[in-house]
């Protein structure tokens, strides 16, 4: 965890592919890519959802923030822990979802493993206030107070990362 005035940062899973609970993985952590930054108590941003998101939504108990979801890209690492992620079901909570530009879907690759074959719960059953951002995209999160920008990878596929100025990190997995 970092912190910097009102900024705090975690990590909820870095490791990659797949989850590898156990002695060996305690070091750099088991769960799969899952990082949080929140502002203020009111909004917290979300970068990508692997099963470290659960662990991150246990820390959300009777917490009501906004929740921006930033998915770097749809590899299964990075958005195999949505389905379970509690906020989804929770009915007055505000989730906004920032998806790679593939998938056949407004919702994109993240969501779409949500349709009743391959998780028992549909994108149709989901109780948060949830909206998919796909246009604009710095924009609207400059307007919700993040300082952050886009930036160019150097990864296979089409792999979307941020710079957040605030703290001059950078995310790209």
């Amino acid at each position: 965890m970092s912190s910097s005035s009102n900024l705090t940062i975690e990590f909820w899973g870095v490791h990659g592919s797949i989850p590898s609970p156990g002695a060996a993985a305690m070091r750099y952590g088991d769960n799969t890519i899952c990082v949080s930054v929140q502002l203020s108590t009111s909004q917290r941003l979300i970068l990508d959802a692997g099963t470290g998101i659960y662990q991150l939504r246990q820390s959300l108990t009777g917490d009501d923030s906004e929740l921006f979801i930033l998915l770097s890209h749809p590899y299964w690492d990075h958005i195999q822990g949505l389905p379970c992620f509690r906020p989804l079901y929770q009915l007055d909570r505000h989730i906004y979802f920032f998806p790679t530009p593939c998938g056949e879907t407004l919702w994109g690759t993240a969501l779409e493993q949500m349709d009743g074959a391959h998780f028992p719960v549909k994108v149709d059953d989901l109780t948060a206030h949830t909206q998919c951002i796909t246009h604009e995209v710095m924009t609207f999160l400059d307007h919700k107070g993040f300082d952050i920008s886009a930036i160019t990878t150097n990864y296979p596929g089409r792999v979307r990362g941020v710079g957040l100025r605030t703290v001059g990190m950078w995310w790209c997995t």
